[in-house]
């Protein structure tokens, strides 16, 4: 196939191809093919296409190819583009791209994705990267971030994804703040999200803090 090719000329022709082409489909399955190749300027042709196309699928299909390429530069652009770019798809393939050109290192590491969470400018993005969190529920440095999110973030939306990723943390340590907003929340969705958060939580804290909001007394009392 064309795109296994190491030539330059072939990588330059299909490179051609997915930035000229009207036809969608053959856009896309250009920018696969330079995933596929084994030359070294297959990353900066698809370099090019990210930042040439004005197709975001095309985009899409360039990032998404160059998980199959990986290395250290493949992993620096693709973190750069997905914290950077407010593109919501676009981000979040780079994200998605630089999970596959890890092994899914990334997604396993908890400090990398709480650095998304601060500094991707998509919200699909930092979304993407709390649910990611959730399974690192282990980690009490990814929970306690959760809290400090849950409690400082100035995004609704943001804020409600780290209320129920806490539900699913199972740790004693979201407690406080899930009560405190199961209490006083700024609006009905988020003290209900909480006390959901609470109840998934399941451990004998997290039960004891739901009776305190029922007003529930205790035998001990």
């Amino acid at each position: 196939m064309l795109g296994n090719s190491r030539d330059k000329e072939s990588v330059a022709v299909i490179k051609d191809v997915a930035l000229s082409s009207d036809d969608e489909e053959l856009r896309k399955t250009a920018a696969y093919a330079l995933g596929n190749s084994e030359s070294p300027e297959a990353f900066a042709a698809l370099k090019e296409l990210v930042t040439a196309s004005t197709d975001y699928r095309t985009q899409e299909a360039a990032l998404y190819s160059m998980g199959n390429i990986g290395g250290e530069q493949v992993e620096k652009y693709l973190y750069e583009t997905a914290i950077s770019n407010t593109n919501d798809r676009v981000a979040r393939t780079a994200l998605f791209s630089l999970a596959k050109a890890t092994g899914n290192r990334s997604y396993r590491n908890s400090t990398f994705l709480l650095d998304i969470v601060r500094k991707a400018k998509s919200p699909e993005v930092r979304k993407q990267a709390l649910f990611q969190i959730a399974s690192n529920r282990d980690n009490h440095e990814a929970v306690a971030t959760l809290v400090k999110i849950a409690k400082e973030s100035t995004d609704g939306e943001i804020q409600m994804v780290a209320i129920q990723v806490l539900g699913q943390s199972e740790n004693d340590y979201a407690v406080p703040v899930l009560k405190d907003f199961a209490k006083n929340g700024v609006n009905k969705r988020v003290r209900s999200a909480a006390v959901t958060a609470l109840g998934q939580i399941g451990t004998e804290k997290a039960k004891a803090a739901l009776l305190e909001i029922l007003g529930v007394k205790t035998k001990e009392e």
